[in-house]
């Protein structure tokens, strides 16, 4: 099942420029249908990142072009490891929390 093109504000492609770029990989790589674990996670600290900033997990999820249920699945995994200090999504948030 393909997922449903939607339009992107222009505020929000900034705004999925700016966190790809902190992160290291593209718009496209954040995207596209990768499982690769350093995509996959640098793909769920954005979706808990965007939450964090007020963002719905459906405008999350058109915006990644995941459904919202995948984008709550995100949000509480980055959570469940921020709570047993991981090392790896510690840096991650940090690096995208950073002068935001």
């Amino acid at each position: 099942m393909e997922a449903k093109m939607e339009r992107l504000y222009k505020h929000e492609i900034r705004r999925l420029e700016n966190l790809s770029a902190k992160m290291g990989v593209t718009i496209g790589e954040l995207r596209q249908r990768c499982r690769r674990a350093d995509i996959a996670e640098r793909r769920q600290v954005i979706a808990w990142y965007l939450h964090e900033q007020g963002y719905s997990y459906t405008r999350i999820g058109i915006m990644l072009g995941r459904h919202h249920s995948t984008m709550i699945l995100a949000y509480n995994r980055v959570n469940d490891l921020l709570d047993i200090r991981d090392r790896n999504i510690t840096e991650l948030v940090n690096l995208i929390s950073d002068g935001s």
